[in-house]
Parts: C-alpha cells; sequence; structure tokens
C-alpha cells in the first residue's frame, strides 16, 4: 500500500488534480457509501501523526490495545518533526477500509493535506487546499495548537462556502452536509475546561468547572435570541460542528519524538478522538444524494476539468459546476424512479394503448417531485433541468410503449400460431399430398383472423408480424404437419402391407420344409412391397425407412409366427408318422389292417354257424366240415404269428428306431433339445402303445395257441369215437370260436374301456367246452 497524490502543487505554483489516483482508490469502493476523513491545519502542527492513527485502528479493526500497533514507513502517511513540510499538495491512503456502519459496509477514504501558510504556500494555495479538502471530504478535521481563536474562525468562514456547494441549506437536508471538528492540540486552559469532546450539548452547559468549550467560542445566544454570526456561518454549511480538546505530548517528545513517547495523557485523548470520529462517521452525499465509490467519480473527473488550466477554479465556477452536477445526479435518481414503475410491471401484463397512456402522467409526477428533493437550491436554470427530464421520460415512455406494442402483437400471434396448431391437432386421418396442402390455407386463414382481432390498435410494424406469423406456419406445417401426415400415411401403407403379408400365410394349409417355406416369404413380401407403394406418400424422403420397417415386421410376423405355425404343424405330422410306421410293424405282424381284420371277421362268421351241425349228420358231413375247418384255421393263422415274451420285447428298440428315423426326416427342429422333446414324446407313445396293446395281443395269442391244441386233441378223440363226432365238433368250433376271437380281436378294445378280459372269458370257455365233451 502506498500514497498517493491527488492535488499537486509545482515550482510556478501551477495546481494539477491527479484525478486518475483518486478514482483508482473509488473504483476499489465499487458500490459502497464513502466517508472521507481529512486533516487540515497549519504547516508542523502533527496531521499526519494524528491521521496514522486512523491507520493505526482501521488496520487492526479496533481491537483492544490498537494504538500501540506498530506501522513500518510504507503502511503509513510520512511525518516529520523537521522544519521541512513532508506532505505536499493533497494525497490518499491508496486503500479503502471497509467497515459496519449504520447496518450498512461503508468505504473509509483518508486524506492527508499540506500545512497552510508554508514556505512554500501563499494565502491563495493554502485556500485551494482547504477548498478541495472541503469539496472531498465528509468528516473535516481542523488541527490548531493551543486555543480556538478569532484568526482561525475567520478564515474557516472564508473557506467554509466551498463546503456548503455539496450541502443542502433545507432543514430536512441539515443531516447530509460535511462534519466539522477542530482538534485544539497542547491546550492551554486545561484549568478551566476538560479535555476531550466538546459541542453544544457536552460537557453540560450548567457546569462551571470545567467549562464547555465550545460555548466559549460559540456563546449562547442572548435574550434577544440572536446566534452567533460566526457559528450561523459555520452552521450553514457544516454539520455536527464540535471541538475536540487535547493536552500537550509532553517536552520529551517535542524534542525527540523518535525516541520518546507522547505523555499518557496525550495518547489517550489521541484515543478517544479516533474512536470518536470513527464512531460518529459522516458519509458523503451531493445534495440528498449519498455518494458511492462509483457516482463519485463524476465528481472528481468534474474538478479535474475544472483545474486543467493550473488553477484552482473560483467559487462561482465550482458553485456552477457543483450545481449542474447535483442536478444532472437528481435528474438520474427520478429517472430511475420513473423507469421502476414500468419495470415494476409483470412480463406478462398486457395494456391497451389508451391505459398505458395514462399510466405516463402519474410516473412523471413522482419522478418530478424526487428532482425536486435532490436538486441543487443554487440552480438557476431550473426549467432547463425539468426539460431534460421530462424529454428523458418521454423518450424512455415511448419505448415502453413500443415494448407494450410488441407485446400485444406477440402474443396475438402466439395465440394465431397455437390455432393453427389446434385446426392440424385435431386431424387423425391421412391425407394425400395435395388434398393436405389445401390444408394449410384453409387453417393460415384461420390464424390470421386471430391475429387481427387481437393485435395492437397501433402497430408500425404489423405487415412483419404478418411476415413473421406466416414464415412461422409454413415452418410448423413443413416440419410437423407434413411429417406426421406422411408418417400417417405411410403407417397406414405399412398396416395395410403387413395386413396382406399376414393374410396370405393365414391361407396356407400345406406343409413345407424350411427352404420351401422361406421361398414363400420372399413371394408374400413382394406382394406387401406392392400393397405399400400403392397406398404411401409419393416421394417420400424416408421411404427406405419405412420399407426397412416393413421388412422388419414382416420379418417377426414370420419367423415368430408363421414359422413357428409351420414347424408345429410339420413336427405334429412327424410324431403321426413315426407313430404309424412303429404301429405298422406291429399290425402287419399281428394281421390287424384294414383287410386282415374283415378276414378276420368272416372266418369267425363261418365258424359260428357251422358250430350248429346236427349232432345227427352222416360221416360225409362231418368230414366236410372238417376239411373247410382245417382249410380256415389254416388261413387264418398264416398271417398271425406269437413269439416267446424276451423275443417280443426285443422288437421295441428296433421299432422305435425306425420310428426315429421317420421322426428326424420329417420333423423341423432349431436344436437338439427341440428333437430330444419330440422323440421323447414319440418313445414314450409308442412303448405305452406296445405295453399296453402289441405286448398283450402277443400274450393273449400265445395263449389262444395253446387252446386250439387242446380243440384239436378232442376232436382226433371224437373223431374216433363216431357218433359224437358232431356234437364234439360244435364244441371244437365253440371253443376254436371262442378262445380265438375274444382273446386277439377283442382284447385291446376291452382293455381300453376297462371292462373284463374278453381274452381270460375267451380262453376260459373253450377250454372247458372242450374238456367237457371229452368227458362226455
Amino acid at each position: 500500500m502506498t500514497v498517493l497524490s491527488v492535488l499537486s502543487i509545482d515550482k510556478t505554483s501551477r495546481i494539477e488534480l491527479n484525478s486518475e489516483n483518486f478514482i483508482s482508490v473509488l473504483e476499489k469502493a465499487k458500490d459502497h457509501p464513502l466517508a472521507i476523513i481529512s486533516i487540515v491545519g497549519k504547516s508542523r502542527e502533527g496531521k499526519s501523526y494524528a491521521l496514522n492513527h486512523f491507520i493505526r485502528y482501521l488496520k487492526s479493526g479496533g481491537k483492544d490495545y490498537w494504538d500501540q500497533q506498530e506501522l513500518s514507513a510504507d503502511e503509513k502517511f510520512p511525518s516529520s518533526d523537521g522544519p521541512h513540510p513532508v506532505t505536499l499538495g493533497v494525497n490518499i491512503w491508496s486503500e479503502p477500509f471497509f467497515c459496519e456502519h449504520k447496518g450498512k459496509e461503508v468505504a473509509i477514504l483518508l486524506l492527508d493535506c499540506q500545512g497552510f501558510y508554508d514556505m512554500t504556500l501563499d494565502t491563495e494555495k493554502s485556500a485551494a487546499i482547504f477548498a478541495l479538502s472541503s469539496l472531498l471530504s465528509s468528516v473535516l478535521i481542523y488541527n490548531v495548537t493551543t486555543k480556538l481563536d478569532m484568526e482561525v474562525l475567520e478564515k474557516v468562514q472564508e473557506f467554509s462556502k466551498y463546503a456548503a456547494l455539496v450541502s443542502s441549506t433545507t432543514d430536512a437536508q441539515a443531516g447530509v452536509k460535511t462534519a466539522l471538528t477542530f482538534l485544539v492540540r497542547d491546550f492551554k486552559y486545561t484549568k478551566h475546561f476538560s479535555l476531550g469532546f466538546h459541542n453544544s450539548e457536552e460537557p453540560a452547559a450548567n457546569i462551571d468547572k470545567p467549562g464547555n468549550y465550545f460555548h466559549h467560542i460559540f456563546p449562547i445566544p442572548d435574550a434577544a435570541g440572536d446566534k452567533n454570526a460566526t457559528l450561523k456561518v459555520l452552521q450553514a454549511c457544516f454539520n455536527d460542528i464540535g471541538i475536540f480538546v487535547m493536552p500537550h505530548p509532553g517536552y520529551a517528545f517535542d524534542r525527540d519524538p523518535d525516541i520518546n513517547e507522547p505523555g499518557l495523557e496525550f495518547r489517550n485523548r489521541l484515543r478517544e478522538m479516533v474512536e470518536y470520529t470513527l464512531s460518529h462517521l459522516v458519509t458523503k452525499q451531493l445534495g440528498s444524494e449519498q455518494i458511492t465509490g462509483k457516482t463519485f467519480k463524476k465528481y472528481v473527473k468534474m474538478l479535474a476539468q475544472l483545474c486543467q488550466n493550473g488553477k484552482f477554479p473560483d467559487y462561482p465556477t465550482i458553485q456552477r459546476e457543483t450545481a449542474d452536477l447535483q442536478n444532472q445526479l437528481a435528474i438520474t435518481k427520478a429517472l430511475d424512479v420513473f423507469k421502476s414503475e414500468f419495470v415494476k410491471i409483470p412480463e406478462q401484463t398486457l395494456f391497451s394503448e389508451v391505459d398505458f397512456k395514462n399510466k405516463y402522467q402519474p410516473s412523471f409526477n413522482d419522478a418530478l417531485q424526487v428532482y425536486n428533493a435532490h436538486k441543487s437550491l443554487a440552480t438557476k436554470d431550473e426549467v432547463v433541468y425539468i426539460e431534460n427530464l421530462e424529454l428523458q421520460c418521454i423518450k424512455y415512455f415511448e419505448t415502453r410503449m413500443v415494448e407494450n406494442r410488441n407485446k400485444i402483437n406477440k402474443r396475438a400471434a402466439e395465440l394465431a400460431l397455437n390455432t393453427f396448431k389446434e385446426e392440424f391437432a385435431c386431424i387423425s386421418e391421412s391425407f394425400c399430398e395435395n388434398e393436405f396442402e389445401a390444408k394449410f390455407y384453409s387453417s393460415w386463414e384461420v390464424a390470421e383472423n386471430i391475429f387481427n382481432s387481437e393485435k395492437s390498435s397501433k402497430s408500425e410494424g404489423e405487415d412483419k408480424y404478418i411476415h413473421n406469423l406466416k414464415k412461422d406456419c409454413r415452418n410448423y406445417f413443413e416440419k410437423t404437419c407434413k411429417v406426421e401426415n406422411r408418417n400417417r400415411r405411410n403407417g397406414r401403407a405399412i398396416e395395410l402391407a403387413l395386413k396382406a403379408f399376414k393374410e396370405e400365410f393365414a391361407k396356407i394349409t400345406d406343409l413345407f420344409c424350411e427352404k420351401e417355406f422361406e421361398s414363400k416369404f420372399y413371394t408374400f413380401w413382394k406382394a406387401a412391397v406392392k400393397t405399400f407403394n400403392s397406398e404411401k406418400i409419393s416421394n417420400s424422403e424416408d421411404e427406405v425407412v419405412y420399407l426397412q420397417k416393413l421388412m422388419k415386421e414382416c420379418r417377426n410376423f414370420f419367423e415368430e409366427t408363421c414359422m413357428n405355425v409351420n414347424r408345429s404343424r410339420r413336427n405334429e405330422r412327424a410324431k403321426v408318422l413315426a407313430i404309424k410306421t412303429f404301429c405298422d410293424k406291429f399290425d402287419r405282424m399281428f394281421g390287424l389292417r384294414k383287410n386282415n381284420q374283415e378276414q378276420i371277421q368272416d372266418v369267425t362268421e363261418h365258424m359260428h354257424i357251422e358250430s350248429e351241425v346236427d349232432a345227427t349228420s352222416s360221416d360225409t358231413a362231418q368230414r366236410s366240415w372238417l376239411k373247410r375247418f382245417s382249410k380256415n384255421l389254416e388261413n387264418v393263422w398264416s398271417e398271425r404269428g406269437s413269439l416267446k415274451e424276451k423275443e417280443f420285447d426285443k422288437l421295441l428298440s428296433i421299432a422305435l428306431a425306425k420310428a426315429t428315423t421317420v421322426l428326424e426326416t420329417n420333423a423341423i427342429t432349431s436344436n437338439d433339445d427341440d428333437f430330444k422333446k419330440l422323440s421323447k414324446f414319440v418313445e414314450d407313445d409308442c412303448t405305452l402303445k406296445f405295453n399296453k396293446i402289441y405286448k398283450r395281443i402277443n400274450t393273449d395269442r400265445r395263449k389262444s395257441l395253446e387252446r386250439t391244441r387242446i380243440a384239436l386233441g378232442a376232436l382226433t378223440v371224437i373223431t374216433c369215437g363216431g357218433f359224437l363226432a358232431g356234437v364234439a365238433g360244435a364244441a371244437a368250433v365253440d371253443a376254436l370260436h371262442t378262445g380265438f376271437n375274444s382273446s386277439t380281436v377283442e382284447s385291446a378294445t376291452a382293455n381300453e374301456n376297462g371292462n373284463q378280459d374278453p381274452v381270460v372269458t375267451g380262453a376260459s370257455m373253450g377250454l372247458n367246452s372242450s374238456l367237457h365233451v371229452m368227458k362226455r
């Protein structure tokens, strides 16, 4: 941190106001309110020394023993106890200090001023330093020694008119003036007046000893009520006028301040003065406008321009320019109030032309009140500033009126566009391109009518809105509506094509192998594409996409439904063929084919008839019957054999292998597991038939064969016996008929229906009949 020069005076007494240095500090303060403390007074009386105590306090944040904090050379304003001045012109501390004041964070700036009337300054230059300090400061400390006399007051009174330039003289704005404190060092009247702060209220006026030094300098008005003239002038320019009385620092400190410290009383009072000043801060204002780092830059630039000729401007010039700047700030504040009335209007709120115009005058009246409250009282051409304010308000109002019209037209365009969209949102059917293009123009007419009914009554750019609305409607139609119609149309074409594809497969009743069935897909796919092309919108940019979609759906249907149905039918037929192959082997073995079944029926009917031969028939008839019986028996058993049980069981695996081969040839399976399931089904069904039908038939045949042998033995005996041949023959035929026909033909059916086993019954009947004949 360094010290920056704000006002410099060269050897030729030329004055230069360095606004860049001051503005660099103001930019660091930003939008914070400013409190600017400066110390002025005669040369070599400890102004910089006192100001450095403000730095100590502000750097420490007001902690205990802050006044004992050591500062290096670059952390404080330079000072010296020698005869030559160190501070030249006006300097500013390069960094603002920030502290809390009345609930706000305030930026504190410190100004150190060259002493009056030293070897380099005459009265004019001293007045310039005091004037600049008065114009820039919010707290002005005037440093004097021993006492406050009339000479000092007259000089302050002479220079105070500059302080009045930045203040208002109205009672309502009395609190915005610069605070003035007389710092009396080496006070010689400590016997009569107490040390510390004195003003119109403290110490109390009724205390005689110690007395109130403020009332000593500015006596209380007499009975006539006339104020002290000097005090009256100062109070017109400054606020919070006070006197802070301090003792002598001690002669040892005067002899060598680098080695010796000031006296304890001096240190305590100096600490008290710093703390009191910072606790009673006054922020910088121009008129009634509170100044921030950002807004004060304009004022500094104005002063710099006035000093361009190397001389400090005279009072009338500064008065005029300050009044102008204050009025410009008042106009800015008033214009902000005017604008705020319209900024408060919600974005969605719209006004008619008449209603919006009616808002101007009340808003301007409010702005005018704000201007009058903040304007400079020294203004001569007030009408010019009011006209300037009115012009700016009108210009802003017209801008907002155009915005209101634009909002109305924008809403009208939005309503029209939404209506246009709703017209197409209701469409659910699809149209060809020419029919759909006609829909655009009919919907556009509706949208245009909506816009004309909702637009602002005064619209300079109405054609532009119509053009943009039509453009938006056309864009929506092209990018959304036509796409949706194309999707509906082509989607419907896909549905019809897919339906035709499915119907072609629904007509199929035959069974095909996989390659033959795959060829059917491409045949029916061509028909589906033909249907799609007849229904689609012509010249569809994304036709390939739709065909890919159709191909995908047809393929999915073919693979997930058609192929499964064909496979299922094929596999069912394969199972039937495999089981039939298995059964045919045993049907042929046992003569159970249809022609053999009829042959059995014929034979058994003959046997039944011949068993009723009369016992008194002649031998010739008996021999004829026996011959026919033997012939028929030979014919029946020529196609029916029987095996032993173990030999018969071996035929199961042979027949199953042949059935599996047939299944494998005719079935369609995608993997081994599917074929195993089919094979398992065939094996289980064939095994069940083998065990329940064919194995039982084989067993019954063997039993019937035994009965037949017994019957033949009986016939032999009877034939030898003569007369009983007819009866025995009939019995043998009965036995043969009962045993064979019951045991072979009806056994499977009886067992299936859960009835009594006819084979066992028949065998029993035949055997009993034969034995009965033999016994007789």
